[in-house]
């Protein structure tokens, strides 16, 4: 029973992870730092990655 909540949680980070990649990648900012808050911090990583402004251009 143990194994199902380790495996459950890191697919919950992975999942987490792709999708704060995916949220920093389209607003121009550094997907692998998004990536690594998202995966240990699941919830308040897509929330930070989501209303984090867009890049501006140089």
């Amino acid at each position: 029973m143990e194994v199902y909540y380790y495996i459950s949680a890191f697919i919950l980070g992975c999942v987490s992870a792709l999708v704060c990649w995916i949220l920093a990648q389209r607003k121009g900012r550094s997907p692998i730092g998004f990536a690594i808050v998202g995966f240990f911090l699941p919830l308040v990583g897509i929330i930070v990655a989501a209303v984090w402004p867009r890049a501006e251009s140089a």
